[in-house]
């Protein structure tokens, strides 16, 4: 049920639509409230004045024109508070597709961002990756400039001498083994025996 207020309630008794145990409570709370009284009758002096206005005579006609007018009122009422929660609909629909296309954009600039930094970082990387493999090259090529290379050309010349040595050696050992195979292949005459009174 709905509470009226004060004024309305008023409103109600002095045009005599108000129901008999609400007209008693409010005449009670009257009753104990002087400000409540004087409202009352601050209301029923105003419905005294409007009552005592006289009531224009009106034809048929006038009567259907005005209530005709007073329908098209509330048809134009209607009508524009209809347009303007259409309106409103329109606007949250809109502001949903906004807020999606901001989140799609949002998104695709992260994911943009994101493929941006990792080729960066893989670019870095590969160029990190050459320099280490060109400063292996470098390290391990032989070259007029730094210690390294001198230490690489010694020890290249070392081994080549060990090499070469070693070769030699086989060379030899070949040459000695060719050796002995000859004089092992040339034949021996077995001693005769001495005559007597021979040398």
């Amino acid at each position: 049920m709905t509470r009226l207020s004060l004024t309305e309630t008023c409103l109600l008794d002095v045009s005599g639509e108000l129901g008999k145990k609400t007209r008693a409570q409010l005449h009670e709370h009257m009753d104990r409230i002087p400000k409540a009284y004087l409202e009352h009758e601050l209301i029923r002096g105003q419905f005294d004045l409007l009552r005592s206005i006289p009531k224009p005579h009106m034809t048929d006609d006038q009567r259907r024109h005005m209530a005709s007018a007073i329908k098209q009122g509330i048809h134009r009422k209607l009508r524009k508070i209809e347009r303007e929660q259409v309106a409103a609909k329109r606007w949250r629909i809109v502001y949903h597709a906004m807020a999606g296309v901001s989140a799609l954009a949002a998104s695709l600039v992260i994911t943009v961002g994101i493929f941006l930094v990792q080729n960066h970082v893989v670019q870095e990387r590969r160029l990190a990756i050459a320099r280490a493999e060109q400063n292996v090259r470098d390290y391990l090529q032989p070259g007029p400039g730094n210690m390294t290379d001198y230490a690489y050309n010694n020890l290249t010349q070392e081994i080549q001498l060990a090499v070469d040595s070693q070769s030699a050696r086989h060379e030899d050992a070949t040459a000695e083994l060719k050796l002995l195979e000859a004089l092992d292949s040339i034949p021996t005459k077995s001693p005769t025996p001495a005559q007597p009174g021979s040398l």
